[in-house]
C-alpha cells in the first residue's frame, strides 16, 4: 500500500510521512523505539499510525486561480475606494472654496504656468491633511505648465449657517517659493 517514504524525522523516533501511489494520500507515521508509545496506538511492527495528514479536496491549480482572483478582487476594492475618498474630498465645499481662490489669483497662477491648472489628487497618507466636523486643513497637489506645488488650505466651519469659510490658502512651489492666494486678515486690511 506505502509505496514511497517522502521523509524521516529523528533517529529514535519521530514522524515518517508516506506517499500512498494507488490513493495519492500523503500519511503521517509515528516510528518509536519506546514501547510505551507502540502501545499507545495501533502498532504495526515498528511503526505506529497516527492520522491521515492531509487529503486535497481541491487542485493546487484551483487555489492558486482562487488566490489571484481573490488578489484581483480586492486590490480592484481598494482602487474604488480611493477613488471614492478623492471624489469626496472634490466635491467637498472647503476644497472647492480653495481652487476657486487659486484661480482668482493671477500672480500664482502665472508662477504655475496656468491654464492650464491641473489639480492632482490628495495624498490621503499626509498626517497634515485633517478634517473634522469644525475644521478643515487639507493640502492640495496643484501644477501647471512652468512649476508644480502644494495648496497648503484652512477652512473653518460655520455651525448656525452650516458653511465653511477660507481662512487660509498658500501655495508653495517646490522650488521654495510661496505665494499667499487668500488670507482672511489680508482681503480685512484691503476693505
Amino acid at each position: 500500500i506505502v509505496n514511497k517514504v517522502i521523509c524521516k524525522v529523528g533517529k529514535n523516533g519521530g514522524p515518517l510521512i508516506f506517499k500512498s501511489l494507488r490513493s495519492k494520500r500523503l500519511l503521517l507515521v509515528f516510528w518509536s523505539l519506546d514501547p510505551w508509545l507502540s502501545h499507545s496506538y495501533i502498532s504495526t511492527g515498528n511503526c505506529t499510525t497516527v492520522s491521515e495528514v492531509f487529503t486535497m479536496p481541491v487542485s493546487t491549480r484551483a487555489l492558486q486561480q482562487m488566490a489571484i482572483y481573490l488578489g484581483i478582487v480586492s486590490g480592484g476594492g481598494c482602487a474604488a475606494m480611493y477613488y471614492l475618498i478623492q471624489q469626496t474630498f472634490a466635491k467637498s465645499e472647503y476644497y472647492k472654496l480653495a481652487i476657486e481662490e487659486l484661480k482668482k489669483n493671477d500672480i500664482a497662477l502665472d508662477a504655475l504656468g496656468a491654464p492650464p491648472l491641473q489639480i492632482r489628487n490628495i495624498k490621503l497618507t499626509n498626517r497634515n491633511n485633517r478634517v473634522d466636523g469644525i475644521s478643515a486643513r487639507i493640502i492640495i497637489p496643484v501644477c501647471g505648465n512652468k512649476s508644480a506645488g502644494y495648496l497648503h488650505t484652512y477652512c473653518i466651519r460655520d455651525t448656525v449657517q452650516k458653511r465653511w469659510f477660507l481662512q487660509e490658502a498658500i501655495l508653495q512651489l517646490l522650488d521654495g517659493q510661496h505665494f499667499s492666494v487668500f488670507s482672511v486678515t489680508k482681503d480685512e486690511d484691503q476693505s
